[in-house]
Formats: C-alpha cells, structure tokens, sequence
C-alpha cells in the first residue's frame, strides 16, 4: 500500500489479513510526515498491526525536505537491495 500524502495517512486502514505496515516517511523541517507516521503507528495498535516507519538515511542540508525518490536519485537502487 503506498501513500503520496500524509493527510491521506489518517484513513488509512489496511485490509484484513495485514498484520504489518512499512511506511517510507519524508525526512522535513516541520517533521510533518514521520508525525503523522507516529500517529498511524499508534492508531494500528489498536487493530494489533505493527507499523515500521522508514526515514531517509540523509540531513536535511539547505533542502526542505528528503523523500525516498530523492533516496533514489542520490544513492541509486542499489541502496535498496
């Protein structure tokens, strides 16, 4: 299951049968994304589904914010495997 957006995050509910969720949040300034990750993480205690919340392995220098496509772009797939 992939999310593009962390307000989507708060709906999500995944399908039964699901007993874990990786989330691969964006690294930013205003900590949006590994927030609403925490708050994910802690709605599906609830449901008995552990989540595993994913950062990008770089600092935010001059950027706003690091997600996992610039991961990519930077390190290349081979970080991945």
């Amino acid at each position: 299951m992939a999310l593009c957006k962390f307000n989507v995050i708060k709906s999500i509910y995944p399908p039964k049968g699901v007993d874990v969720l990786n989330v691969w949040a964006d690294l930013d300034r205003s900590e949006a994304g590994y927030n609403a990750a925490l708050k994910l993480r802690e709605r599906m205690k609830l449901v008995n589904v552990k989540v595993n919340i994913l950062m990008p392995p770089q600092e935010l220098n001059d950027e706003k914010s690091i997600d996992w496509n610039d991961i990519l772009i930077f390190l290349g797939k081979s970080y991945f495997s």
